[in-house]
Formats: structure tokens, C-alpha cells, sequence
């Protein structure tokens, strides 16, 4: 199979959307199909023969999502020309789906949107610089004109799939959940993965593995840790455009000593920091999906989530400890988590966990493709 994957983000970028391209990439290229990225040029990137590279913008607001300018030059359309796509696969709508589909027409492939963010309710996060009501317009308009052209589009979870569904009736969807790439164990001891990161060692230890943006609520997280005893640290993975803001809330709520800002890391190296962990927070009301749970429940953390729809699929109740949004609450839960580990859930965490693994979601991506290229191929009798 030849796959042409368009993406507005991808590598050096390590946000979820560009993992996922980068995770997909890698073990459709292992199981024998020929893949082809479409991504923007970026300081930074590594050159490859499977990654095309169209011009793109900085992004000031997010230096991880640049600016995506037109993914249709004269080099770029003979390039992609000279071969024959048998599945056309956006990450995103607006103009970048529009270029999709038209690669699909030229090539008479299905063509596939993975609906990766609830766009419409991030609108203004998306177009700051214009008013709300305007942005949310624009918004709108352009998902609702990607969901009359697609052929299929891949919810990454079953609630996600239903509000589709309910808002685009017409629209052809399946839920599949973005594959996790899980790295092998860490076999250093907690002491010690601690001492190699300079974590204190007898304190107990929270980890936020996040995009550092509003939507996120690290700011309620901070507010809840502040309630915990002095003998709790809080590490912090990621950046984003309200890393100054949450900086400077952790050193009002008088916390910042016991706060890391550990910056944006190597994936590879998230698994020393979960191993020095005693809970992982997670404080999004609106993500589509929980991949940061999964990854902390394989490597057998308890999680304290606020209560929202992903955690409701995601997270069994046996797992962890979902919570009302409400500091007090939360921050309560967390202390109840530290203070009664239950060691005995880590193997039956992991087995959990490896039902989304990046090769059981690439075998269904691929089964959901080959089904999709015959009812195209009988659209053409």
C-alpha cells in the first residue's frame, strides 16, 4: 500500500499530532507499505527521502505548531505526481485538508482526516489575534467543509466519535485511538533514577507531562499542589505560551522551590521521570484522547485525573482516581493516592495500557484503509 500522510506538524516537533505521524510512519514502514510525509519546513528539520517539506511559518504563540503556508509548490506537485497514492491521509482541516483532497482526486484514493482536536472549542486558541466570535466562525466553517469531503474520518475515541456523529450525521466515522510507541522499562530503582535527575529523594513526586497552553489547566494543577504537605515536589514536562505565566503563579502561591519546570524533553527520556514518579496528574477537561495516561499506567503509575469524558474511557476506576474540578478535591485525591499505593496494580496497569499499542492501532488503521480502497474501487464500476 502507498500511503501519502499530510500533517501541519511533524518532526522536530514533539507534540502529540507529530509523535503520532512520526509513530504510524515508522511500523506502516515495517509491515512492507511505502509511506510519504507532507510536512512543514521547520529550523531543524532532519532531511529524509519519505518527508516532503513545504514552507511553513514560526509560530509565536507555539514554536511546536508553525505556521503552515501552502503544501502545493510546482517541485512538490511533480514529486508527488511521479507516484500513485492508494490512501490520501490528512491530520488537520483547513487548507491543509483541502490540499488533501486533492491530491486524492488526482490520485482517485480515499481520503482520510484523523480528527485529532476538538478545533471548535480551541477556536480562539487557534486565531488569537482576532476576535472570538469571528474565530470560532472560521473555524467552524472549515471542519464542517472537511466533513463533506472526506471519505472517512478516525475519531481517536468512542465519545469523540459520537459528538461527530451527532454533528455531522452524514459523515463517515470510526473510532481508533492513537497508537503509543511504549519504550522498554526502566530497570533503575526509583533512588536512583532520582539521583540521576536531581529529584529529591525522599519527597513524593507529581509529574505533568503537558503542552504548556490554557487548555490544559496547568494553573489548577499548581493551585492543587500548593494544598499538599511541604514534603511533595512537582515536576512539570513541556512548554507552551503559558510557561511564564504558570512560573510566575507557582512563585505567588509561594511553591516554586518545590516546582521543576523541566522543559520540553526527549520522548525517550519521559520514562526516567515516570519512574521517579508517585502519581501522575492530569488536569485537561477537553483532550480527545488520554495517551499521557497510558504511558503512565505501563510503566505502573497511579493517576489523579479530573473527572471528564476521555478519563471515563481511559482511565479505569481501578487505576486511578478521577476528581470533581474542584482544587480542594483534587488536591485531596492526590494526598489519598500517595499515602495508599496499591503496588500490587502495576501488571494488570500495563496489560491495559498495551491494548493501545502502536501496533495494534496500525494493524486496525490498516484494515480501515483496505476497506475504505474497496468501496472506492466499487464507486468506479
Amino acid at each position: 500500500m502507498n500511503i501519502l500522510i499530510i500533517t501541519g506538524t511533524y518532526l522536530p516537533s514533539v507534540n502529540g499530532v507529530a509523535v503520532s505521524v512520526e509513530s504510524y510512519y515508522q511500523t506502516l514502514k515495517k509491515m512492507g507499505h511505502k509511506v510519504t510525509i507532507l510536512a512543514p519546513d521547520v529550523t531543524g528539520a532532519k532531511r529524509s527521502r519519505d518527508v516532503i517539506r513545504y514552507p511553513s511559518l514560526l509560530n509565536a504563540l507555539s514554536k511546536d505548531y508553525p505556521i503552515p503556508i501552502i503544501p502545493l509548490t510546482p517541485k512538490i506537485f511533480k514529486l508527488l505526481t511521479k507516484q500513485k497514492f492508494d490512501i490520501v491521509h490528512a491530520q488537520h482541516p483547513f487548507h491543509i485538508s483541502w490540499f488533501g483532497k486533492k491530491y486524492a482526486q488526482i490520485n482517485k484514493a480515499p481520503f482520510v482526516l484523523t480528527y485529532h482536536t476538538k478545533h471548535d472549542e480551541y477556536a480562539e486558541n487557534f486565531f488569537k489575534f482576532l476576535p472570538k466570535i469571528i474565530s470560532r466562525d472560521i473555524v467552524k466553517a472549515s471542519v464542517e467543509k472537511t466533513m463533506q469531503e472526506v471519505d472517512l474520518v478516525i475519531a481517536p475515541s468512542k465519545y469523540v466519535q459520537q459528538e461527530l456523529k451527532e454533528k455531522y450525521p452524514d459523515t463517515k466515522t470510526v473510532t481508533i485511538p492513537t497508537g503509543i510507541c511504549f519504550p522498554r522499562e526502566v530497570k533503575k530503582s526509583k533512588r536512583k533514577v532520582r539521583e540521576k535527575l536531581r529529584l529529591p529523594l525522599k519527597s513524593k513526586i507529581l509529574l505533568s507531562v503537558s503542552r504548556l497552553s490554557e487548555e490544559k489547566n496547568i494553573d489548577f494543577a499548581l493551585e492543587s499542589f500548593a494544598k499538599l504537605p511541604a514534603d511533595y515536589f512537582f515536576v512539570i514536562l513541556g512548554s507552551g505560551p503559558e510557561e511564564e505565566n504558570l512560573k510566575k503563579l507557582a512563585s505567588d502561591l509561594g511553591i516554586d522551590s518545590r516546582v521543576l519546570f523541566a522543559g520540553k524533553i526527549p520522548h525517550e527520556k519521559v520514562p526516567y521521570y515516570l519512574r521517579a514518579t508517585d502519581v501522575f496528574v492530569f488536569s485537561a477537561l477537553n483532550e480527545t484522547q488520554g495517551l499521557n495516561l497510558l504511558e503512565a499506567l505501563h510503566a505502573g503509575i497511579p493517576v489523579a485525573a479530573v473527572g471528564s469524558k476521555t478519563t471515563q474511557e481511559w482511565l479505569p476506576k481501578e487505576f486511578g482516581l478521577t476528581t470533581d474540578f474542584d482544587i480542594k478535591h483534587f488536591s485531596s485525591k492526590i494526598q489519598e493516592i500517595c499515602e495508599n499505593p496499591d503496588k500490587g496494580l502495576a501488571k494488570i496497569e500495563q496489560e491495559w495500557a498495551l491494548n493501545f499499542s502502536i501496533q495494534n492501532t496500525t494493524k486496525k488503521m490498516v484494515e480501515t484503509y483496505k476497506e475504505l480502497m474497496k468501496l472506492k474501487a466499487e464507486e468506479r464500476r
